[in-house]
């Protein structure tokens, strides 16, 4: 058996559901599990309901200059036109 019970299981699902599908705010609001097994517990308990995020894009440090730079520059345009 494990750490968890039915009922802990359930409690956990019906309070990401109920809260945005936010994985992380059941976790510090409940004190359990992990997002790992709270996203396994998703799948076993409420398939197709766990919100499923794309990783962020990474950017090197010349695209991140040359992305602040076109910023600074149309925010001078914007001001001085």
């Amino acid at each position: 058996m494990g750490k968890y019970t039915h009922d802990q299981k359930i409690a956990a699902v019906n309070h990401y559901l109920s809260n945005g599908s936010n994985g992380l705010i059941t976790v510090k609001e409940l004190g359990y599990p992990c997002r790992t097994l709270l996203s396994q517990w998703i799948d076993e308990l409420a398939p197709g309901m766990r919100k499923i995020t794309k990783p962020h894009k990474r950017f090197s440090n010349d695209e991140r200059r040359a992305i602040l730079l076109g910023n600074f520059l149309n925010n001078l345009q914007h001001y001085f036109g």
